[in-house]
């Protein structure tokens, strides 16, 4: 935890370097020169506690999932190559061996470290808030209609008491977290009062609109 408090948000001259040089390289490179990536996505599992009605993920399956060493080694071949990762799936909380993937993340100075959570179990592993410096989220609805689309009961108040809890730690710990909303014809009643909820916590907020499967524009 010491060496986050140290870099808090270090990260972000030197990706805003590596990105203006990918628009120069881009605009006047030769056909020897190569971009560098500066990030990338980690998707650590398939699996997911939710059964949300527009999310494919669970639906591909078939996927077998890389034990904790085959994953540690990933993110060091990854670390060569990359300064910063977002890891998703899936739900990574899902995985036991989440904490121990995000200190080795730490450990080789990713920078910065992005998680996606659907936030159900982060009151089980708050622990994780140590060795993140983004988190990123989702809340559709704040009533139990969310429920319905999670399909699980009680999911939404759930996920509304954590993004609570790691909106009042998030300066204490330095990390940014952003909540999410896929607006669609299953919310577009409730947005406002999501909205209204984030901005109460203090969180970054984001909106997206509903889309296929494909990346087309949903036909409502």
């Amino acid at each position: 935890n010491s060496i986050k408090q140290k870099k808090k948000f270090s990260f972000i001259p030197s990706l805003i370097v590596k990105h203006l040089s990918n628009i120069l390289k881009a605009k006047f490179a030769t056909d020897k020169e190569r971009m560098a990536p500066i990030s990338a996505g980690f998707y650590i599992t398939q699996r997911c506690n939710f059964k949300c009605t527009y999310c494919d993920v669970r639906k591909e399956g078939g996927i077998n999932e890389l034990d904790t060493l085959k994953t540690i080694e990933i993110l060091r071949k990854l670390r060569k190559s990359v300064p910063s990762i977002t890891i998703s799936g899936g739900e990574p909380l899902i995985r036991n061996d989440i904490l121990e993937i995000l200190q080795e993340a730490q450990k080789l100075k990713f920078s910065p470290i992005n998680l996606f959570s659907n936030l159900y179990l982060l009151d089980q592993k708050p622990e994780i808030l140590d060795y993140i410096d983004l988190l990123s989220t989702s809340l559709d609805r704040t009533d139990n209609k969310y429920d319905l689309i999670t399909g699980i009961p009680g999911s939404t108040n759930r996920i509304m008491d954590n993004i609570r809890r790691c909106a009042a730690v998030q300066k204490k710990k330095n990390f940014v977290l952003n909540v999410n909303c896929v607006v669609g014809p299953h919310n577009i009643d409730n947005v406002r009062k999501v909205i209204a909820f984030v901005l109460e916590q203090r969180c970054a907020l984001s909106i997206s609109p509903l889309v296929n499967p494909d990346g087309s524009p949903h036909p409502d």
